[in-house]
């Protein structure tokens, strides 16, 4: 009888238990400037200003009650172009123009999510809270020559000379955020997602901002 008993009770967890698995994508908004080694002087940085990107995620999390959900995103945030770069030199540091920029957060976080209505409401606001493995890449050309010089033929010797500077780091990270979902029928539900992401120690403490749209299946 204790058998049956444990048995029904975990039928009615398993028939209770509640999985979402969403789709997002969005934007990448107002990353930081990024860090980058250069060769001289010895230990120096340049800084780099990238653009505003675009941002997609897939991710999964388990419901724990009406409120409360498990889950994990694995996020991918980029750029494909830098504004400025500043280089060192004490009072005498320049801006230069840029090329070739790229700038690729990839990231696997785990955390909760806590909703502030329950699940019987279409519109559920909610707040998130992530913690995981980041890796940031960043590369940019720096502009050394100008575009063109006038009496070159054919070719000016300095005209698009450029010189590149690249830097990587893997480490810890975290978001924090909210949103909103809305309900379309017991299955499927649209929403936003906005968060804040801080690297640890990557790239001198990157940070930035995801906005995403959302499409959440839920069994």
């Amino acid at each position: 009888m204790v058998l049956v008993t444990l048995g029904m009770v975990a039928l009615a967890n398993v028939a209770n238990a509640q999985w979402r698995v969403d789709v997002s994508g969005g934007a990448l908004v107002d990353p930081s400037p990024v860090h980058l080694p250069v060769q001289r002087p010895a230990g120096a940085r340049a800084i780099a200003d990238f653009d505003d990107g675009g941002s997609y995620a897939l991710g999964a999390a388990y419901a724990i009650g009406n409120h409360f959900e498990l889950g994990g995103q694995f996020q991918h945030a980029l750029s494909r172009q830098a504004h400025r770069l500043h280089l060192p030199g004490g009072p005498f540091s320049t801006t230069t123009a840029t090329a070739n920029a790229a700038l690729d957060v990839f990231s696997v976080t785990v955390g909760g999510r806590v909703h502030l209505l329950p699940p019987e409401r279409r519109v559920r606001p909610w707040l998130v809270g992530q913690l995981g493995w980041y890796r940031a890449t960043a590369e940019v050309d720096e502009r050394t020559g100008p575009p063109s010089l006038s009496g070159c033929v054919p070719h000016c010797p300095l005209a698009g000379l450029r010189l590149h500077h690249s830097g990587s780091d893997d480490g810890l990270g975290v978001n924090v955020g909210g949103g909103v979902d809305v309900a379309l029928n017991q299955l499927i539900s649209v929403g936003i997602d906005v968060r804040w992401h801080r690297l640890f120690n990557l790239l001198d403490h990157l940070s930035f901002l995801t906005t995403m749209a959302s499409l959440s299946f839920h069994f």
